[in-house]
C-alpha cells in the first residue's frame, strides 16, 4: 500500500480487532449457549485476519492464492443463504410476516402525511 506506515498499521490493527471481537462473540455463544450468526461471525475473523495481512506484509498468514479460494467459497455460501431467504419470502410460500409487511409499508405511510 502507499500510504504511511502509521497510516496501515492502524487500519490492519482495527482489521484485527474486529477479528476479535467476532471470535470473541463466537466463544461467548458457544459457552453461554446463546444464538449467533455462525458464519457471518466466522467470516468477520477471516476477512479480519486477511485484510491485516493484506495491510502489513509481517501479518501475512496464508499466500494469495488459498485467501482467493477462502473468499470465493464464502461467497458462494452467502449467495447460496440470500437464495434460501428469497426463497422464504416468495410470493409461492405465502406472506411475510407481519413486521416485514409492516416495515415494507413504512415509505408509504410517510409519503401520504
Amino acid at each position: 500500500m502507499g500510504g504511511p506506515a502509521w497510516l496501515t498499521a492502524i487500519f490492519a490493527a482495527a482489521s484485527l480487532a474486529v477479528a476479535v471481537y467476532c471470535a470473541g462473540r463466537l466463544v461467548v455463544a458457544r459457552r453461554g449457549h446463546r444464538p449467533t450468526e455462525l458464519d457471518t461471525d466466522g467470516a468477520h475473523v477471516i476477512m479480519g485476519v486477511a485484510m491485516a495481512g493484506m495491510l502489513v506484509s509481517g501479518l501475512r498468514t496464508l499466500p494469495s492464492a488459498i485467501w482467493e479460494v477462502v473468499f470465493a467459497a464464502a461467497a458462494v455460501w452467502f449467495g447460496y443463504r440470500m437464495l434460501q431467504a428469497a426463497a422464504a419470502l416468495s410470493p409461492a410460500r405465502g406472506a411475510p410476516p407481519t413486521p416485514c409487511r409492516t416495515w415494507s409499508s413504512a415509505p408509504r405511510w410517510s409519503s401520504c402525511s
